[in-house]
């Protein structure tokens, strides 16, 4: 609401800036919408309705602060304001790793009890980054973020004075912390943006890229397999569970992230066979859908597909024009 209305009193002096809203940012506020208006039909059905619209906020954060103009002015074009925003970030991640080193050493996390009180692997999810292994999907972006940034000095040098050698060490830093996660969809996010990115530049970047990721996909293979598990059958009860959903909700989907409480009650009902490997007997696994594509077919309906595909579509035909 403050960012409207920050909106509206920049836009006589800001004009081009106010209409400067790239489609890609429509298309996320519509799924924003949409996801909302999922939550108030599935609302007998959701135990914390609340608490569901709330989460929607983070599809908003970008589109809010494109809709004031005056962040452009008095904030990015200013280079101490720049500086500020790249050490709050430097420093965030530093501590996010310090603290998680910790977690993934003693086996609890310090500061987080209501993480202690049940039955985590913390030599996972410890994450080394946040603390979380959803944190990982996050990070993908900043490791890309920070290997172009090495690449290319001048990049940085353009957007800040915090000397370029520091994205060295946080390079490789954040790299191994995002290993260290064993969370294979962030990873494979992390190679497909080093491989946009080395399309986008030249054929030697291609083959650096692809010496060293072959490289360093040998050594992760000899520390452990899962990086190179193809078959999942957990996650592919979960795919066909949430087509299935779709097929019984097809407008508006079982809400905003209320999929997941309607997965196993939906395996059950038409049969599925139970996930193995999950615990020491046979049980139904509860879980999102493990693909992005399918949780906003399931829980927000074809509209929510279709915002959602859009934005991925038009996000992806302004980057390749940017370039």
């Amino acid at each position: 609401i403050g960012s409207l209305i920050f909106a509206l009193l920049d836009r006589n002096n800001h004009s081009i800036v106010w209409k400067a809203m790239p489609v890609s940012g429509w298309f996320l506020v519509a799924f924003a919408a949409i996801a909302t208006v999922s939550v108030f039909a599935n609302w007998s059905t959701i135990d914390a309705p609340l608490e569901f619209l709330r989460r929607i906020r983070y599809y908003l954060i970008f589109p809010a602060l494109l809709l004031i103009p005056s962040l452009s002015k008095t904030v990015l074009e200013t280079i101490w304001r720049r500086d500020s925003l790249v050490l709050a970030l430097l420093i965030s991640m530093l501590v996010s790793i310090v603290v998680g080193f910790i977690t993934w050493t003693i086996g609890r996390h310090p500061f987080l009890d209501n993480l202690n009180s049940v039955n985590m692997d913390f030599s996972r999810f410890a994450g080394l980054l946040g603390q979380i292994i959803n944190f990982s999907y996050t990070m993908q972006f900043v490791v890309v973020a920070l290997a172009a940034f090495f690449w290319i000095p001048s990049l940085w040098k353009s957007m800040t004075r915090v000397p370029w050698w520091v994205v060295i060490p946080l390079f490789l830093l954040t790299g191994w912390c995002q290993y260290l996660t064993n969370s294979r969809g962030a990873m494979l996010g992390v190679v497909v943006g080093f491989i946009t990115f080395a399309l986008m530049r030249s054929f030697k970047v291609v083959v650096v890229i692809l010496v060293v990721g072959v490289a360093c996909g040998g050594v992760a293979y000899i520390k452990s397999p899962r990086y190179f598990m193809s078959q999942d059958p957990a996650r592919l009860n979960l795919w066909k569970t949430a087509l299935i959903c779709f097929v019984e909700n097809p407008v508006f989907g079982v809400g905003f992230r209320n999929f997941e409480v309607h997965s196993v009650e939906l395996k059950k009902r038409y049969g599925m066979e139970k996930d193995e490997g999950i615990a020491v007997n046979e049980v139904y696994l509860r879980g999102h859908a493990h693909n992005n594509y399918l949780e906003a077919l399931a829980a927000t309906g074809t509209f929510g597909a279709v915002a959602f595909l859009g934005f991925c579509g038009v996000w992806t035909r302004e980057a390749l024009r940017s370039r």
